[in-house]
């Protein structure tokens, strides 16, 4: 009884009020805005939740399906992508605060997690820490993988074991390197500490919790058909179309970003952020001094003190983004701390703005259009807006610059790209056979044909396919991915240049081709030879990755344009 005394007073002083959060001019206006913003950016359906001390605001805007016209609501669930990385850091936070464990704990003393590096500085030092900073200077080429897709069998402590593959992309601590590999990592160690998989994990002991009724894990291509589900969209063309539904299982790799959420869910998130890891009924879900810390600066970025930033004079306003912490981007807007995340699968992009000193947060989510630019602006300048009536600041954008963002201030530069030489090859027959690496799944090439006497080598990594474009020598391509349209259109630079990867085949002494090398993330070269399978358990060490230079300079170009 005496209980239930408390969790009702508890209950009382911590009303959460729907409503009242703006006048009517302000709500007006904010939809108004929201409404210019989608029309203008080709946004199918749109999520937004707004919080401000125990008072909440969301909506739901355009469809959560075109061809039913099912509008999208508060409750409409979307995927949230990479905002589940702060998910799974407080799930990982749940556990430590009752055992000695702390986020600077190696990780070669966690029992059971036995995990080695290329690099053996990482495996000796390496903490929880480096892993939620996205510091241990190692290869995002994973990700390659996770698109593709693993073979069926490849769960965590699988691929935990293939971390000794992964190549050195930097120092270890000197830079920033977004991996989520190692959130995969993270979520492998709450596996290991709570004795059940993550997402029973992350359900049980986060989303249930915090209410988020609607919120689940993301576990099968389906989910994205559900009639509680905003489908994904794509504009390859100048007409919405129907998503490519089968790309949206990302095993093993959802507690870096396969959550699902809703509007009215994410406000009760913000709530529990604000309030230092407190639920809306009272109760310390994780200790306070671990988020804190979560919200400090852990990985400073050395890009003139800025990433993905607008600054004076060039903007109107200053919006500073200098470092990362654990599970969130550590910034500044218009002179007020924020802390925030972005997250992108596919279609599905989002954004998460929160003002601990304010109490204040907003968050927008979207289905569509997958392109590259469109959805992160649509997003950005409305939670721009949004921000600026809450924190009592005249807003610097209007519905025109809301559209042409980031125009005027900065002008979308084109590149022209280098100019295209059709080549022969007529030897592909002899490159045809499957090839394994121990780190990706494994590739497959055939011989297609477009028509009489046009043949042409064609590359499956499971879901990533393309074609393998002929040079000048006989035993060198270049891969342009054209499936799944919405991974490949982020190989476009500009939206303009499609980028090549450069394939270099190797022969035997008694002239049969026998491996290859792929280039991809960075400075990564992938070894894949006709030996090997991703699934051998042999140690194939020397099969895994060289170091080259291709596409640097042009991946360079790619964060240069981001952030400006």
């Amino acid at each position: 009884m005496e209980g239930s005394i408390k969790f009702l007073i508890i209950a009382l002083l911590i009303p959460i009020i729907y409503g009242e959060l703006f006048t009517k001019n302000e709500e007006d206006d904010i939809m108004a805005f929201v409404d210019n913003v989608m029309n203008c950016r080709h946004i199918p359906g749109m999520n937004l939740a707004i919080v401000k001390g125990n008072k909440t605001w969301t909506r739901g805007f355009g469809f959560a399906d075109m061809k039913s016209q099912r509008e999208a609501t508060n409750d409409t669930v979307f995927a949230i992508g990479s905002l589940g990385k702060a998910f799974t850091m407080t799930l990982l936070g749940i556990f430590i605060q009752n055992t000695n464990y702390t986020w600077n704990t190696k990780l070669n003393e966690i029992k059971g997690l036995n995990l080695q590096f290329i690099d053996e500085k990482v495996t000796r030092e390496a903490t929880i820490a480096d892993l939620l900073a996205h510091r241990t200077g190692l290869s995002s080429v994973n990700d390659y993988g996770f698109i593709a897709g693993y073979p069926e069998g490849t769960d965590r402590k699988f691929l935990s074991k293939r971390t000794k593959y992964i190549p050195k992309s930097t120092e270890f601590r000197e830079s920033f390197i977004y991996n989520n590999m190692m959130y995969m990592l993270i979520g492998y160690i709450t596996e290991l500490l709570g004795i059940e998989s993550w997402e029973h994990l992350i359900t049980s002991r986060v989303l249930e919790p915090l209410g988020m009724t609607s919120s689940k894990v993301l576990l099968s291509s389906t989910d994205v058909l559900e009639d509680n589900v905003a489908k994904p969209y794509i504009m390859p063309g100048d007409q919405l179309k129907d998503g490519h539904y089968d790309i949206y299982k990302m095993t093993p790799l959802e507690p870096a970003g396969a959550i699902m959420s809703s509007a009215n869910d994410m406000a009760q998130w913000m709530r529990f952020n604000l309030r230092n890891g407190t639920t809306d009924d009272g109760h310390q879900l994780i200790a306070n001094h671990l988020l804190q810390e979560a919200f400090q600066e852990h990985n400073s970025f050395r890009y003139d003190g800025a990433f993905v930033s607008q600054a004076k004079p060039k903007y109107p306003i200053d919006d500073l983004t200098k470092a990362y912490g654990y599970g969130w981007f550590i910034s500044s807007y218009r002179d007020f701390r924020r802390i925030w995340h972005s997250g992108g699968l596919f279609s599905y992009i989002s954004l998460i703005w929160l003002y601990p000193d304010e109490q204040i947060g907003v968050f927008a989510n979207v289905n569509g259009p997958g392109t590259v630019a469109a959805p992160g602006y649509a997003l950005r300048t409305i939670l721009s807006y949004a921000s600026d009536i809450l924190l009592g600041q005249t807003p610097w954008l209007d519905f025109e610059t809301a559209c042409s963002y980031p125009s005027p201030w900065v002008n979308n530069t084109k590149y022209s790209g280098p100019e295209t030489i059709n080549f022969t090859n007529d030897r592909i027959d002899d490159f045809i056979g499957t090839y394994g690496n121990v780190l990706l799944p494994d590739i497959t090439l055939s011989v297609k044909e477009r028509g009489q006497d046009d043949r042409y080598l064609w590359l499956e990594m499971n879901r990533i396919k393309g074609e393998l474009l002929p040079t000048a020598k006989v035993n060198d391509f270049q891969f342009r991915m054209t499936e799944p349209w919405e991974y490949a259109i982020e190989r476009v630079l500009g939206e303009n240049i499609v980028l090549m990867y450069q394939v270099n085949f190797t022969r035997s002494n008694n002239g049969f081709v026998e491996a290859f090398t792929m280039s991809l993330s960075g400075k990564d070269i992938m070894l894949y030879r006709k030996n090997l399978r991703f699934m051998d358990t042999d140690d194939v060490s020397s099969s895994t990755s060289k170091r080259g230079s291709f596409l640097f300079v042009v991946l360079f170009l790619i964060s240069a344009s981001v952030l400006n």
